[in-house]
């Protein structure tokens, strides 16, 4: 008689504190690429904002904001077990998260790039505080790898 996956596995209780955390982190993640996304546009009009670097962004950060909607939906559809996601799902994901990390760097290389240029366009605090949400993002990235190839190097469980 086969056990059935309700005996082996402990109900998830869908209003845990992690869940309610979970869903406040995705939402602020899609309040953060909208407002990516808004500077990204407002610039556009400028000529010096139209360099190699910028292409693509506007459009990544448009997918962004409709995959993490898709993705909260999917979350909060799924009673927050991300084990019963279709494995399609969880192969986009994986291909998302990877190609979102290009992006944020391009994104910072941008911004870079319009820093040395001095374009008057992009200098502003929205510019500024996109810049150095990167600079955290990007330095948290790093440690939790860092981190990740030290657990894997002493074995660490």
């Amino acid at each position: 008689m086969p056990i059935s996956r309700s005996l082996t596995k402990p109900p998830l209780n869908k209003y845990s504190t992690a869940t309610g955390v979970s869903i406040i982190i995705s939402i602020l993640f899609i309040i953060i690429s909208l407002f990516i996304l808004n500077w990204l546009n407002k610039i556009a009009k400028c000529k010096c904002t139209d360099i190699p670097e910028r292409k693509f962004l506007p459009e990544w950060w448009t997918f962004v904001i409709i995959w993490s909607i898709f993705m909260l939906f999917l979350f909060i559809a799924y009673e927050t077990d991300i084990d019963e996601y279709p494995v399609f799902v969880k192969i986009m994901g994986t291909i998302f998260s990877i190609i979102n990390i290009v992006m944020i760097v391009r994104l910072f290389i941008y911004i870079r790039r319009l820093k040395e240029m001095k374009c008057d366009c992009g200098l502003s605090p929205e510019e500024n505080l996109i810049y150095y949400y990167l600079i955290i993002f990007l330095s948290l990235l790093a440690f939790l790898i860092f981190f990740i190839i030290l657990m894997f190097l002493f074995n660490i469980q």
